[in-house]
């Protein structure tokens, strides 16, 4: 961290502008530009404190960075890099924040060889809430930072992403790729499709039924509140990890199929039991948190 004084955010939304935020906040001699499309979104973030300045010059913007976070949809962070590319100076550190990683690290890899070092990131904060407007300094003040190593990921690089996480308040944990996409696809990626699902459901069988809005209380809301998020950056985060998804989608739906049959067969022992499992389960998944 100490030898990082010039930082470059890339899309500074909700994540993007709440590490600004925070960076900006602990560490005051260092120098934060904002890089986007849209000056009237770049010139909120500054107003905002996220960043000292900003510029639509993707190549200019970074010339002088120690670091580049690039806080774009997964299925952009690829492209983001080639326009980079040419701005970025040997030695560069290099880091992404979306939820996919398998594919975004090795094609990042590949494009930044001989110029920085890429190192995959995937902060577990945020909201269904996007934009500027919504940042905080302290969105990420005791929440988990996933870092993905790789054969090819430069450790002094490693240990600065590292030290940058934690100066902002996340607690780091270090997974490679693919363990990240299999994991992430379980606790995050699954439960957006099943709010989609839920929202939808409730939504197009009781179109015309007034009454529905008077009786979905808690458990609805609680459930389907994330079904509120960006349906194009989770579009295109189940396409990104379609392969661990689509077996987390399966093994849930046979789940879901054991309980429908004992639910026939009025089995309400083995209901009890399968209640009490799962309930268990989330005990000790909150339990590990605290």
């Amino acid at each position: 961290m100490k030898k990082i004084k010039n930082v470059s955010i890339v899309g500074v939304g909700l994540i993007g502008g709440s590490i600004g935020l925070a960076l900006r906040k602990i560490k005051r001699n260092i120098r934060v530009t904002g890089i986007g499309r849209n000056t009237v979104k770049l010139a909120r973030a500054k107003k905002a404190g996220a960043v000292e300045k900003f510029t639509t010059d993707f190549v200019e913007g970074v010339k002088d960075a120690d670091l580049i976070i690039i806080a774009v949809p997964v299925s952009k962070t690829s492209e983001m890099i080639k326009k980079l590319i040419d701005g970025i100076k040997t030695g560069t550190i290099v880091i992404d924040v979306g939820s996919v990683k398998g594919k975004v690290v090795k094609e990042a890899e590949r494009l930044l060889t001989g110029k920085g070092h890429f190192v995959g990131t995937h902060p577990m904060a945020g909201s269904e809430r996007t934009g500027v407007e919504n940042a905080k300094a302290g969105l990420f003040q005791g929440s988990t930072c996933i870092i993905t190593e790789t054969r090819k990921t430069d450790k002094e690089a490693l240990n600065a992403v590292r030290a940058l996480w934690k100066a902002v308040g996340a607690n780091v944990l270090i997974l490679d790729p693919e363990t990240h996409d299999r994991l992430v696809a379980e606790v995050s990626h699954l439960n957006h499709v099943l709010a989609f699902a839920l929202a939808s459901q409730v939504g197009e069988n009781h179109r015309r039924n007034e009454d529905i809005s008077k009786i979905a209380a808690g458990s609805y809301n609680d459930m389907t509140r994330i079904a509120t998020s960006s349906s194009g950056i989770w579009a295109d985060i189940c396409i990104d990890n379609r392969v661990a998804l689509l077996k987390s989608i399966s093994n849930y739906e046979k789940k879901l199929t054991i309980l429908k049959t004992l639910i026939n067969k009025k089995d309400k022992s083995a209901l009890i039991k399968k209640f009490d499992r799962a309930k268990k389960s989330r005990e000790d998944i909150i339990r590990c948190q605290k």
